[in-house]
């Protein structure tokens, strides 16, 4: 058990690597390529406050106040990835040259958590379910004889991964797109601009004037 547990936890970090590659792969090529400097622009902290109140909202109405203990907790837990998630965001989209506030707001409010989500969602169906059957299957359990056992219902569940399959697919071509989207407004830097040079140094004029002209 313990052996598939570490075999789907790998499982998990190899697919959530490979996912944000695809997604982040042009925005990481540019950010590498450019190097520019951390900015934050004033729209930045605009964008934090609404992922905070966002946050605010969902402790409220999912734990609310009565559980004070339990509210404090995922508040701040929740805040402290808000704040984690966003500073980076900021920071790559500086890094990538993206200066218009527009597309830095779509990477900080949509791409980058909807990528989160696409990640977890594909783990869960990719890697947690398969485990879960086989763990349920090791211990005697009778889950996955059912599914075998019925013919409607085997159907019904490769129709269904088909269908996820196939939006895995083209949620990942779709955030792939609003990574190159929101390069659109920025220029690919040139070799010369993305080679460190070497910083001239000016050399004496060692001529020495002889008698004569010569």
């Amino acid at each position: 058990m313990i052996g598939c547990a570490a075999l789907a936890a790998l499982l998990v970090v190899a697919l959530c690597g490979f996912l944000g590659k695809l997604v982040f792969g042009p925005l990481r090529h540019r950010a590498e390529m450019l190097r520019a400097p951390t900015q934050f622009q004033l729209s930045d902290f605009f964008w934090l406050v609404v992922q905070l109140q966002v946050a605010l909202v969902y402790s409220v109405r999912k734990v609310g106040v009565e559980q004070l203990g339990y509210f404090l907790v995922v508040l701040g837990f929740l805040l402290l990835a808000t704040v984690g998630m966003w500073s980076g965001a900021v920071s790559f989209m500086a890094r990538a040259g993206v200066t218009q506030p527009l597309r830095r707001a779509v990477f900080i409010l949509l791409l980058l958590p909807l990528t989160l989500a696409l990640m977890i969602g594909s783990s869960f169906v990719v890697v947690i379910m398969p485990a879960s059957f086989y763990i349920d299957y090791r211990a005697g359990g009778g889950l996955l004889t059912v599914y075998l056992g019925s013919s409607n219902l085997f159907r019904s569940g490769l129709f269904s991964l088909a269908g996820i399959a196939v939006g895995i697919v083209a949620a990942t071509w779709g955030l792939r797109w609003m990574s190159f989207w929101i390069l659109a407004d920025t220029s690919e830097p040139s070799r010369a601009d993305a080679e460190p040079t070497s910083p001239h140094v000016d050399t004496p004029d060692t001529t020495v004037a002889t008698p004569g002209g010569a």
